[in-house]
């Protein structure tokens, strides 16, 4: 699919089975995942575009600047960033590498929620996979995200 325009950004706020550290210390590490089917009832029309998660949206779902698409890899996101001058500020630095990922908000349906424990060397290691994602609230480009996996470009 081709750009539509210079402010135009893309990337996946999440990548789907591909387990991602949440916290780590010297006895326990806990990492979560975000099962492929995971979204299969979210409704996804009412989503902002934000930086960090905070201020004003720089695109959204309903004025049709924010497309979201599931498939295989993740929940890939195309926005139009044309529309303000702080949105264009933020797909320059987007394009420019300042900021490189991407994430979301959301909450999520804890009773279909899969931990696995495991012990390796020690250290008590916790997976976690998120099987129902009851609420999408954002996606946001970050330089700090929660999964590296995710991408912005």
């Amino acid at each position: 699919m081709p750009m539509k325009n210079e402010y135009e950004v893309r990337g996946y706020a999440t990548v789907f089975d591909t387990p991602y550290c949440r916290y780590r210390d010297v006895k326990v590490e806990i990492w979560e995942q975000i099962n492929r089917h995971a979204f299969d009832l979210t409704e996804m029309n009412n989503v902002p575009l934000l930086h960090d998660h905070e201020g004003k949206p720089l695109a959204e779902t309903n004025d049709g600047t924010l497309l979201l698409h599931l498939n295989e890899k993740g929940l890939f996101v195309v926005a139009d960033l044309s529309k303000t001058k702080e949105s264009r500020h933020y797909a320059r630095m987007v394009k420019d590498r300042d900021i490189c990922n991407m994430s979301f908000a959301w909450t999520y349906d804890k009773n279909r929620t899969f931990w696995r424990m495991t012990e390796r060397k020690g250290r008590l290691i916790i997976v976690y996979t998120i099987n129902r994602i009851l609420e999408l609230k954002d996606v946001t480009i970050t330089d700090t995200p929660a999964n590296p996996d995710t991408i912005a470009l």
